[in-house]
């Protein structure tokens, strides 16, 4: 999803038409009959659709390679738009629950999209006739990638209300990588469906198989590089909505428009809408500077605590999450517009963050990684397997000392203070100080200001924000909330904590109810 490469990497209808035409192409040489060629391009694509697990691209594509088929023996003229909508009528009537399947929503949209903007491919590339010779090499290139490049545009604009509700995201590397992998698509598919018989030799198999291999290692290269930049757009901002539906409806009824020679102008509402979200992006990170918003919310016995800036984020794992708990904190993130985790900050060493850590980086990308100083022997221990994963996934490592500040995006400061009371499974008490300007946010245990008397530490340096939360030891005593300043605001996540609250004048209180959430700038 990050670099558009899904329709590439996944079983989709490209593979078949890029199976088929191969196919086709070689029965073509061996002077083989257009009836005959048809046979076989049908009982491939019935071989591969089995073969791959029988999906609704895949069946999709077999139902309108079959209407191509029956018009040619009718002397017939073919429609695939007309065929592609029967083939979508044919699989909701057998599966109507299909209509709510994502593959087959992306493989309709994306069909869609490319024959609806086929007139204009066809004008376009009719401009730049294919040359003979040596000289006609970089004509013939050029028309090749004008040809890519405008598939691409039209498989991407009829799937962006999908990409737009569903994901959330848009990836403006998309044409860069179609460019780059399409060429490596096509002989790696080639070569391992004619490698698969070899698979019971295994003295060939091996030395058959290394050319796809290496393919497919340049494929996997590519996407993990492309997807490591930062080339991945959010959706979710407030203004996206206005731009994408304005050049949705604009598209819509050029495409609708007879224009005949201009037909290039359907391509025109691509330019305001880029500009457009490019100023807006701009003007959102202009105004955001010197400005976290942080977001707090409650699940169960658990606190999350994430804070975003424009598209990066940080995840500060107050709770020892599971791999899941940290999805849903980065899910949190993306529904404040958050592509790039920048930080994931641990403040406390749990035995089953290493696993939590593997799982959740095959759904995410940590950018760098936030380790506190170990106080304990096992701690040790998992902070080795934690730094073995890092260095396996080549994510960054930073460590930090308790009760020292370090940097917050740049331009702000954090400090995590000396964990209290950690006992076994019981979470330690735990407070962590954030300071961007002239505003500031403290998160600490409900027990910590009373683990904090008792053993006698300084007094806590007042905030503007002060969260009570809910993970660590229960509160014995009153919980003092002075470190709130007056006029500040305290927030309370432990509703049992609430009449042990030592309320003062001046303070707003707000309590926030398990599976809810608050945001604070």
């Amino acid at each position: 999803r990050r670099t558009g490469a899904s329709h590439l990497l996944a079983i989709s209808g490209l593979h078949v038409a890029i199976l088929v035409g191969f196919t086709d192409r070689v029965l073509l040489w061996c002077r083989v009959g257009k009836r005959k060629r048809l046979a076989v391009d049908l009982l491939l694509c019935l071989f591969y659709f089995l073969l791959t697990g029988c999906s609704y691209s895949l069946l999709r594509t077999l139902i309108m390679l079959g209407f191509a088929s029956l018009a040619f023996l009718l002397s017939a003229e073919g429609d695939g738009i007309t065929s592609l909508l029967f083939g979508g009528a044919m699989i909701l009537l057998v599966s109507p629950h299909a209509l709510f399947d994502l593959s087959f929503q992306m493989t309709v949209l994306a069909t869609f999209g490319i024959l609806a903007f086929a007139p204009l491919g066809e004008g376009i590339v009719r401009r730049f006739p294919p040359r003979k010779g040596v000289r006609g090499i970089p004509h013939n290139l050029l028309r090749k990638l004008l040809s890519s490049l405008l598939i691409t545009y039209s498989a991407s604009v009829a799937l962006l209300v999908i990409q737009w509700c569903t994901f959330g995201t848009l990836a403006a590397t998309t044409p860069l990588t179609n460019i780059l992998l399409i060429p490596l698509a096509m002989p790696l598919l080639i070569l391992s469906l004619l490698a698969l018989p070899f698979l019971f030799w295994p003295a060939v198999a091996g030395s058959v198989g290394l050319l796809p291999a290496l393919l497919a290692k340049c494929v996997l290269w590519v996407t993990s590089t492309l997807s490591a930049s930062r080339g991945v757009l959010s959706l979710r901002h407030g203004f996206a909505p206005y731009i994408v539906v304005s050049f949705l409806v604009l598209t819509v009824l050029l495409l609708c428009l007879e224009l005949h020679r201009f037909r290039w102008a359907t391509l025109l509402p691509a330019v305001p809408a880029i500009l457009a979200f490019a100023i807006a992006l701009g003007c959102l990170q202009g105004t955001a500077v010197g400005t976290v918003r942080v977001h707090y919310s409650t699940a169960d016995e658990r606190d999350s605590l994430t804070l975003s800036r424009v598209q990066s984020g940080m995840i500060c794992d107050v709770a020892g999450s599971s791999a899941s708990e940290l999805l849903a904190d980065w899910y949190v993130l993306q529904e404040c517009g958050v592509t790039e985790l920048e930080v994931l900050m641990l403040t406390d060493y749990r035995k089953q963050t290493p696993t939590a850590l593997a799982v959740f980086s095959e759904h995410v990308i940590v950018r760098s990684l936030l380790l506190p100083e170990p106080l304990y022997p096992e701690d040790y221990t998992v902070q080795e397997q934690i730094l073995a994963w890092a260095v396996s996934e080549e994510i960054p490592t930073v460590h930090y000392r308790y009760d020292q500040p370090f940097s917050l995006f740049g331009e702000g400061t954090m400090c995590v203070c000396m964990p209290l009371y950690r006992s076994g499974s019981t979470l330690p008490a735990l407070r962590i100080y954030m300071q961007m300007g002239s505003s500031s946010l403290a998160f600490e245990s409900c027990a910590y200001g009373e683990y904090a008397r008792h053993l006698g530490k300084e007094e806590r340096s007042p905030c503007d924000h002060l969260i009570l939360g809910i993970a660590g030891p229960p509160p014995r005593e009153a919980i003092r909330t002075t470190g709130a300043r007056e006029g500040g605001t305290v927030i309370a996540g432990r509703g049992e904590a609430l009449p042990q609250l030592d309320t003062c004048a001046g303070r707003y209180y707000v309590f926030v109810p398990r599976g809810w959430g608050v945001c604070l700038c």
